[in-house]
């Protein structure tokens, strides 16, 4: 296993545990988002793994439908193998069980659920950080967002220098004004 597969594993473990049943701060993205003022906001989250980020969501913002994108199922990223299955599906159900009116669960991969959301006023990409993966995300799910909306994303760290490229190159390339902050990144359409 390689140093950065190695580190990416780590840190996983390490987050698990701090993290386990704590209330975590909104991410910048997020907060972004809080800022616009808007309300009855359609939202869409891509990559929910135990559910930490849509719970910070649904706390944080006035949400009137939340979409939550994630097939629950094992892959690869970073050569690392990240487990997932329909524990962990049932964990995220039961943290976010007060919030189910708002919720609909699309178990689905990304490039797949992409035609299952309306066009939405927030969508966060939290999903596989390769950088062919989060290009194609960056590509499909910008074009969802409204007008005035945000689409952002999270783990925009050094040892996952295929998200920093491809947010990079998708920057440039559409001529857009990037924010950012620790571990995450945004755009306002």
């Amino acid at each position: 296993m390689d140093l950065v597969s190695r580190y990416y594993k780590t840190e996983r473990r390490v987050f698990d545990i701090l993290n386990a049943g704590l209330n975590l701060k909104p991410r910048p993205a997020t907060l972004a988002m809080k800022k616009t003022g808007k309300k009855d906001l359609v939202v869409v989250e891509v990559g929910v793994y135990y559910g930490d980020n849509a719970r910070s969501l649904l706390r944080t913002l006035d949400i009137k439908k939340l979409y939550l994108v994630d097939p629950y199922k094992t892959y690869t990223c970073a050569n690392t193998e990240v487990k997932m299955d329909d524990k962990i599906f049932e964990s995220a159900k039961k943290k976010l069980r007060p919030w189910e009116k708002k919720i609909e669960w699309i178990r689905k991969y990304s490039d797949e659920a992409v035609n299952d959301i309306p066009d939405a006023d927030f969508i966060y990409l939290d999903a596989n950080h390769d950088y062919e993966f989060i290009q194609k995300d960056l590509e499909r799910y910008y074009r969802k967002v409204k007008a005035g909306g945000i689409l952002g994303g999270h783990d925009m760290k050094i040892y996952h220098l295929g998200t920093i490229r491809a947010v990079i190159e998708f920057t440039i390339l559409r001529d857009l004004k990037l924010n950012a902050a620790p571990d995450d990144y945004w755009f306002v359409k």
